[in-house]
């Protein structure tokens, strides 16, 4: 997600077969440098505070499904 001034919330869930890292910056998220490890299945709540960039990148998985949604 794109910095949002007016996000009152977001929500990620990692629906893949794969680790989820997810990162609350605007610098793209690594699998050593994440705010979250996300195992398959996960759901995280970002902070109703956190208006910045949100980033994510998924570990090798067979499913790449990841469902995000931002609350306006």
């Amino acid at each position: 997600l794109s910095a949002h001034t007016a996000r009152r919330g977001a929500s990620v869930f990692n629906g893949s077969t794969s680790i989820l890292y997810l990162r609350l910056s605007a610098t793209a998220a690594s699998t050593t440098t994440y705010t979250i490890k996300m195992q398959p299945d996960d759901y995280y709540e970002v902070p109703s505070y956190y208006n910045g960039a949100i980033t994510g990148i998924l570990n090798t998985g067979t499913t790449t499904l990841v469902q995000v949604t931002e609350i306006t």
